[in-house]
């Protein structure tokens, strides 16, 4: 596993933020393209994205497979996620960057036009970590610059979080996500789905304090 060495927590939190997001994008466009080939810039030199797609492999724990993903997720989030109705799991993929960071990505897809809506999942997940946290839902406010954190906007309940808009149809084109925080750390949920398609992310990031 390579290791990413960080100066201090600050530094941490900015910089692995930024490796997930890559990582993450990278992880997706693997997920469901069968991954590809990215023009070179210059001979010899590799492009952001061939050099995201070698961290993602290095940090990918095949351990995490299709067979075990609901009891991984529970024993490091708290949380049970079930294959929503009418929806057919699809593939999961999980990143761990030097035991830092763990992200999970769980991918569906819809399997008939009766399908439980994405924001019922995405509502069904709120109100259980919800449940688990000691500071309830939250945002996170980065300061780019200086590197502080602190707590965000808070909600109450899932609608203050989710505002659909007016094409928004509860099957396709969501995304919303938020942090909440349990006895050894904070976490976050990320919910979003595409034609067809859903995805929800967990992350834990362990440097991540408040």
């Amino acid at each position: 596993m390579t290791r990413i060495d960080f100066k201090n927590r600050k530094d941490a939190f900015i910089s692995a933020t930024r490796v997930v997001m890559m990582a993450t994008a990278i992880g997706v466009i693997m997920g469901s393209c069968g991954g590809g080939g990215g023009n070179q810039q210059s001979a010899g030199k590799k492009t952001d994205v061939e050099a995201a797609k070698d961290l993602v492999a290095k940090a990918e724990d095949k351990s995490v497979t299709a067979d075990n993903w609901q009891a991984f997720v529970k024993k490091e989030f708290g949380v049970d996620i079930a294959v929503p109705d009418g929806w057919k799991f699809n593939q999961v993929n999980a990143l761990n960057f030097s035991e830092t960071i763990i992200t999970i990505l769980i991918r569906f897809e819809k399997a008939g036009e009766n399908a439980a809506k994405v924001s019922e999942t995405a509502r069904s997940l709120f109100d259980r970590t919800k449940a688990l946290s000691s500071d309830g839902i939250f945002l996170i406010d980065v300061d780019v610059n200086g590197g502080g954190m602190k707590k965000g906007e808070t909600f109450a309940t899932f609608d203050d979080r989710f505002k659909p808009s007016m094409m928004y149809d509860g099957v396709s084109d969501i995304e919303t996500y938020w942090y909440y925080k349990t006895s050894d750390g904070i976490k976050l949920v990320d919910v979003s789905a595409e034609k067809g398609r859903m995805t929800v992310k967990v992350e834990f990031n362990k440097v991540m304090k408040l």
